[in-house]
């Protein structure tokens, strides 16, 4: 029996030490949010089973009445915990169904009649540890044991929403050991003379299946503790998905750099063969309204303009002339008429771009274009 406690103790340690150590970790899944309060349950139920092994080593030794007394705090302790932790994890996955509206209501009148009981017996009768630890089991363990089963069932059911559906299975499993160690927890209570247990009790559990209440606890809790630990492996998967995420913005954003980088080289190789092509037409003595030709036809296609036009200050720099224009028909050389539109000589004398209307004031009458 020494054995059993201790395995049973280390079962909870270890469940409760896995999921704090999973807790320090960042999620986005709902069920991270509420893992300390397990790894809390865990921990304390594994004091809790541990402090029947001291007692029942040393039943007589001075530290008796300090470890009863303790675990009269651990076993309601472990379930408060574990009733916060399932609460935690009903409401975290979403709203609950319109059916279950009334359920506060209508149990709120029988459970706080169930607690005063409780409370004033555990007050009145002489083994005081007794009656907390069967109350314990059956307003705080099953219920919250419940509570937590039927938490990851929503837990479950919200993962495929979240596109993982391939981690559902682990958050079920995990479900149906907190609903199987509820039921063990419930029904193999110590024999006292309240409750359920005069008649359903680990006596009962024993004479029908021949096989020890405290054998069903450990296999639950071992049991609890393997689907759990394997539970956790749904934020490995996230994680994993996080990283193929990642990856596949990495190779995207790889791939638009390196188009970027050919669009920039290619922009970059037409101005170069266009400034060494006006170059040699410059150097060969051409015609210069060939050259003029040249330079705007050029000019419009490397900026994808509508238009372009050469236009040269006269002798005494007074008058902006327009000598050359190039649009989708062609180019023309025109005989030197004064550009009118402020816009445009403001910008010239001035060397400075001109966005309208946002760097530019209102063009006059006669726009833009200066033909």
């Amino acid at each position: 029996m020494i054995l059993i406690y201790f395995v049973n103790g280390l079962a909870f340690f270890s469940l409760g030490l896995a999921v704090a150590l999973e807790a320090r970790r960042s999620s986005e899944i709902p069920l991270s949010r509420h893992l300390l309060w397990l790894a809390g349950f865990g921990l304390v139920q594994s004091l809790d089973n541990w402090s029947d092994l001291f007692l029942l080593a040393s039943p007589s030794t001075p530290f008796s009445n300090i470890l009863i007394t303790a675990q009269m705090v651990l076993t309601p302790l472990s379930g408060l915990l574990l009733v916060r932790f399932g609460i935690g994890l009903v409401g975290e996955a979403g709203p609950l169904p319109a059916w279950l509206d009334l359920t506060s209501v209508i149990l709120t009148v029988p459970a706080a009649l169930l607690v005063s009981y409780a409370l004033v017996l555990a007050a009145t009768v002489e083994s005081k540890e007794l009656a907390i630890e069967v109350w314990s089991r059956y307003l705080l363990y099953v219920p919250g044991g419940i509570l937590a089963a039927f938490g990851f069932v929503r837990q479950w059911r919200g993962l495929s929403r979240q596109g993982m559906s391939q981690a559902r299975r682990l958050l079920l499993g995990a479900a149906v050991a907190f609903g199987f160690n509820a039921l063990v927890y419930g029904i193999a209570a110590p024999r006292s003379p309240y409750g359920l247990v005069p008649w359903l009790n680990d006596a009962l559990l024993q004479n029908l299946t021949g096989i020890p209440s405290q054998v069903w606890e450990l296999g639950s809790a071992m049991v609890m503790t393997f689907l759990v630990i394997l539970a956790l492996d749904v934020f490995e998967f996230e994680r994993k998905a996080k990283l193929e995420l990642l990856e596949r913005e990495r190779a995207a954003a790889q791939t638009a750099t390196l188009v970027a980088q050919r669009v920039q080289w290619k922009s970059a190789e037409n101005w170069t063969n266009g400034l060494v092509s006006v170059s040699r037409k410059i150097a060969n003595m051409e015609e210069v309204d060939g050259i003029l030709r040249a330079v705007v036809e050029l000019a419009r296609k490397l900026l994808a303009s509508d238009t372009a036009t050469i236009a040269l200050w006269n002798a005494n720099g007074s008058r902006l002339e327009l000598k050359c224009y190039a649009t989708a028909e062609g180019t023309r050389v025109v005989e030197p008429r004064p550009v009118e539109s402020p816009i445009i000589v403001d910008a010239v004398r001035t060397r400075h771009s001109c966005r309208y209307p946002k760097t530019c004031r209102s063009p006059a009458a006669n726009g833009f274009v200066p033909f």
